[in-house]
């Protein structure tokens, strides 16, 4: 219920129309299990490095300020150091919910011409590249990607032949940080799908 207050208030747009393409051709992709697995262990360990800085500051910057125990500046940092251990905690389970939205809102389409890549919940990204502009696949897979056995397939343009839309809901037009390299992030089928796409290239 808590996901679905989540996902109605950031308004996070149903599953994305294919891209052009003949009927019957669309194939569409999911990050791996393991991506949700790889983006868990990153943010456990920066809410265990947060907490760490919480401790460290609580126990040891409050010990060694030299002011009474009855000051109005002991008493200030005391207060903050409080606020910051509540909003850390608060912030625990909603930030928990929004790795595992982001995991389930990520789409991935080809079809015979094209492709389609959505992601994102605070900002929808989407773009939209046409087979006959692909300059250049690649495979990129670090050494902990490579332990939880996912990989991202970097799709490069020439620009001209896709389209990005960016915002809350998926429908405004917004500017890239690079209008023509695409993402299809966390799976464990990268080298079957950059097959796939370098087959139907040779049919454009």
């Amino acid at each position: 219920r808590i996901k679905r207050l989540i996902t109605r208030f950031l308004r996070v747009p149903p599953r994305p129309q294919p891209p052009s393409g003949s009927p019957g051709t669309v194939q569409v992709f999911n990050a791996a299990r393991g991506f949700y697995l790889y983006r868990m262990l990153q943010w456990g360990l920066s809410q265990l490095g947060t907490a760490v800085g919480l401790v460290i500051g609580y126990h040891f910057v409050l010990g060694r300020i030299q002011l009474g125990p009855l000051t109005l500046g002991h008493s200030l940092i005391q207060f903050f150091e409080l606020l910051g251990i509540a909003l850390f905690l608060l912030q625990l389970p909603f930030t928990f919910m929004m790795i595992d939205l982001d995991f389930r809102y990520r789409w991935y389409m080809i079809t015979d011409t094209s492709l389609r890549i959505r992601e994102g919940l605070l900002t929808v990204r989407e773009q939209t590249m046409t087979f006959a502009n692909i300059q250049n696949l690649s495979i990129r897979q670090g050494p902990l990607q490579r332990a939880f056995g996912i990989a991202d397939l970097q799709v490069r343009t020439a620009g001209g032949g896709g389209g990005e839309h960016s915002g809350k809901g998926g429908g405004e037009q917004g500017k890239s940080a690079n209008m023509h390299l695409g993402y299809f992030r966390g799976v464990d089928r990268a080298g079957d799908i950059r097959d796939a796409i370098l087959a139907r290239l040779g049919s454009v």
